[in-house]
Protein backbone atom coordinates (compact mmCIF):
# COMPACT_ATOMS: atom_id res chain seq x y z
CA UNK A 1 0.00 0.00 0.00
CA UNK A 2 2.64 2.20 0.81
CA UNK A 3 4.38 1.47 -2.72
CA UNK A 4 0.37 2.44 -4.18
CA UNK A 5 0.94 5.55 -1.98
CA UNK A 6 4.43 7.06 -3.76
CA UNK A 7 3.18 5.52 -7.21
CA UNK A 8 0.24 8.39 -6.51
CA UNK A 9 2.31 11.23 -5.37
CA UNK A 10 4.28 10.88 -8.79
CA UNK A 11 1.48 10.82 -10.44
CA UNK A 12 0.04 13.90 -8.70
CA UNK A 13 3.69 16.32 -9.42
CA UNK A 14 3.99 14.85 -13.20
CA UNK A 15 0.93 14.75 -14.85
CA UNK A 16 2.51 14.54 -18.42
CA UNK A 17 1.13 17.54 -19.96
CA UNK A 18 4.42 19.03 -21.24
CA UNK A 19 5.58 15.36 -22.64
CA UNK A 20 6.82 12.32 -20.59
CA UNK A 21 10.65 13.28 -20.65
CA UNK A 22 10.07 17.00 -19.13
CA UNK A 23 10.37 17.04 -15.31
CA UNK A 24 7.61 19.57 -14.24
CA UNK A 25 9.28 19.70 -10.91
CA UNK A 26 11.98 22.94 -9.96
CA UNK A 27 15.34 20.87 -8.49
CA UNK A 28 16.25 21.54 -5.31
CA UNK A 29 20.20 21.33 -6.34
CA UNK A 30 19.26 24.18 -9.09
CA UNK A 31 18.30 26.46 -6.44
CA UNK A 32 20.86 26.09 -3.82
CA UNK A 33 23.78 26.91 -6.59
CA UNK A 34 22.23 30.19 -7.19
CA UNK A 35 21.74 30.93 -4.07
CA UNK A 36 25.87 29.69 -3.50
CA UNK A 37 26.55 32.25 -6.38
CA UNK A 38 24.50 35.16 -5.21
CA UNK A 39 26.02 34.89 -1.90
CA UNK A 40 29.52 35.06 -3.55
CA UNK A 41 29.08 37.89 -5.51
CA UNK A 42 27.70 39.51 -2.28
CA UNK A 43 30.60 38.74 -0.58
CA UNK A 44 33.19 39.59 -3.04
CA UNK A 45 31.08 43.30 -3.76
CA UNK A 46 31.83 44.30 0.03
CA UNK A 47 35.43 43.15 -0.02
CA UNK A 48 35.88 45.46 -3.23
CA UNK A 49 33.86 48.38 -0.97
CA UNK A 50 35.94 48.09 2.00
CA UNK A 51 39.03 48.05 -0.10
CA UNK A 52 38.30 51.59 -1.35
CA UNK A 53 36.97 52.97 1.47
CA UNK A 54 39.35 51.21 4.59
CA UNK A 55 41.48 54.49 4.78
CA UNK A 56 38.00 56.79 5.80
CA UNK A 57 36.77 59.46 4.53
CA UNK A 58 39.97 61.57 6.48
CA UNK A 59 42.22 59.65 3.72
CA UNK A 60 40.34 61.12 1.05
CA UNK A 61 39.77 64.72 2.24
CA UNK A 62 43.52 64.46 2.98
CA UNK A 63 44.41 63.66 -0.45
CA UNK A 64 42.22 66.55 -2.16
CA UNK A 65 44.25 68.80 0.26
CA UNK A 66 47.12 67.91 -0.95
CA UNK A 67 46.68 67.65 -4.44
CA UNK A 68 48.61 70.75 -6.00
CA UNK A 69 45.98 73.18 -8.07
CA UNK A 70 47.29 74.93 -11.05
CA UNK A 71 46.17 78.70 -12.17
CA UNK A 72 43.19 77.85 -14.43
CA UNK A 73 41.77 75.89 -11.50
CA UNK A 74 42.33 78.14 -8.78
CA UNK A 75 40.88 81.28 -10.90
CA UNK A 76 36.82 81.28 -10.77
CA UNK A 77 34.49 80.92 -13.44
CA UNK A 78 32.95 84.27 -14.63
CA UNK A 79 29.00 84.25 -13.45
CA UNK A 80 26.26 84.63 -16.16
CA UNK A 81 26.11 87.59 -18.15
CA UNK A 82 22.82 88.66 -17.12
CA UNK A 83 20.60 91.27 -18.51
CA UNK A 84 20.69 95.00 -16.31
CA UNK A 85 18.04 96.91 -18.00
CA UNK A 86 16.32 94.28 -20.03
CA UNK A 87 12.75 96.38 -20.57
CA UNK A 88 15.33 99.20 -21.95
CA UNK A 89 17.16 96.73 -24.04
CA UNK A 90 13.87 95.47 -25.38
CA UNK A 91 13.04 99.23 -26.13
CA UNK A 92 16.54 99.92 -27.93
CA UNK A 93 16.53 96.74 -30.20
CA UNK A 94 12.55 97.88 -31.46
CA UNK A 95 13.71 101.35 -32.26
CA UNK A 96 16.65 100.32 -34.30
CA UNK A 97 14.15 97.64 -36.12
CA UNK A 98 11.90 100.06 -36.92
CA UNK A 99 14.55 102.78 -38.28
CA UNK A 100 15.32 99.75 -40.20
CA UNK A 101 12.15 99.17 -41.95
CA UNK A 102 11.33 102.46 -41.98
CA UNK A 103 14.33 104.01 -43.26
CA UNK A 104 16.88 103.99 -46.48
CA UNK A 105 20.25 102.47 -46.15
CA UNK A 106 22.95 100.19 -47.54
CA UNK A 107 23.01 96.67 -47.31
CA UNK A 108 26.40 96.47 -49.50
CA UNK A 109 27.02 99.82 -51.39
CA UNK A 110 29.13 97.68 -53.79
CA UNK A 111 27.16 96.16 -55.26
CA UNK A 112 24.60 98.77 -54.86
CA UNK A 113 21.82 97.01 -52.62
CA UNK A 114 19.68 99.38 -50.34
CA UNK A 115 17.16 98.79 -47.62
CA UNK A 116 14.28 100.94 -48.49
CA UNK A 117 10.69 101.03 -46.02
CA UNK A 118 8.54 97.95 -46.41
CA UNK A 119 5.84 100.96 -47.50
CA UNK A 120 7.88 101.57 -50.43
CA UNK A 121 8.83 98.06 -51.05
CA UNK A 122 5.35 96.93 -51.31
CA UNK A 123 4.45 100.19 -53.46
CA UNK A 124 7.47 99.16 -55.95
CA UNK A 125 5.88 95.78 -56.07
CA UNK A 126 2.76 96.59 -57.40
CA UNK A 127 4.23 99.25 -59.82
CA UNK A 128 6.49 96.71 -61.57
CA UNK A 129 5.45 93.55 -60.86
CA UNK A 130 7.55 90.33 -59.23
CA UNK A 131 9.79 89.78 -61.90
CA UNK A 132 10.40 93.78 -62.44
CA UNK A 133 8.56 94.30 -65.51
CA UNK A 134 5.36 96.50 -64.90
CA UNK A 135 1.83 94.93 -65.47
CA UNK A 136 -0.90 96.71 -66.60
CA UNK A 137 -3.78 95.07 -67.50
CA UNK A 138 -7.10 96.71 -67.87
CA UNK A 139 -10.47 95.84 -66.75
CA UNK A 140 -11.35 94.32 -70.33
CA UNK A 141 -8.65 92.06 -70.27
CA UNK A 142 -9.03 91.23 -66.41
CA UNK A 143 -12.81 89.70 -67.18
CA UNK A 144 -11.58 87.93 -70.17
CA UNK A 145 -8.95 85.98 -68.11
CA UNK A 146 -11.75 85.08 -65.83
CA UNK A 147 -11.00 84.91 -61.73
CA UNK A 148 -7.54 83.55 -60.81
CA UNK A 149 -5.46 83.71 -63.70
Amino acid sequence: MAEHGHELHRRESHDGRFGAGFDDEIGVGGLGQIGIGLAAACVIAIVIVWLILRGGPESVEGAVETAPATAAEQALAPGPRLQTDPEGEYRQMRRELDEHIHGYGWVDEGTGVVYIPIERAIDLLLEQGVDGRAKTIDAGEAAAEGPGE
